[in-house]
């Protein structure tokens, strides 16, 4: 057997099932799935490129009403569940753990997402988009 390499620092595993049994339950109309937001976000995604790999599996067997199971492979033991609704740029920093992740932009930046690291604060650390210099003020959640 050959082993494929990929770029994923880490895996998120979403239960397939509970996302179906939710409608999606995310994003602005509450019908997107939560692997789909996750992966739209700066870092996120499904292909080997991707530095968090997100993959929608079948049924994982916990079934929590009304919620959406997350498992971080770097932490097997600990399953989050993720109620519909839920801030996913939020939920997104805390599982990579010290950045804050922004949704992709509608207007300026192309429809890239942005990344801050936290370890400066006030330092106001560039765009990862590289499309514009880094911003005096902080970012909030949601500008562009």
């Amino acid at each position: 057997m050959k082993p494929a390499k990929t770029g994923w620092e880490t895996a998120f595993l979403v239960c397939g099932k509970c996302s179906k049994k939710a409608g999606g339950g995310f994003g602005k109309k509450g019908r997107t799935p939560l692997a789909k937001l996750l992966r739209k976000l700066d870092g996120f995604g499904k292909g080997r490129r991707a530095r968090y790999g997100v993959v929608e599996t079948k049924c994982l067997g916990l079934c929590p009403r009304d919620a959406v199971t997350l498992v971080d492979t770097r932490r097997p033991g600990e399953w989050r569940i993720v109620r519909p609704g839920a801030n996913v740029a939020a939920l997104g920093a805390e599982l990579v753990g010290g950045a804050t992740v922004f949704p992709p932009c509608k207007g300026g930046a192309g429809g890239r997402s942005r990344v801050r690291d936290t370890d400066e604060p006030g330092a106001g650390a560039a765009v990862s988009s590289g499309l514009h210099p880094p911003p005096t003020p902080p970012l909030q959640g949601g500008e562009c």
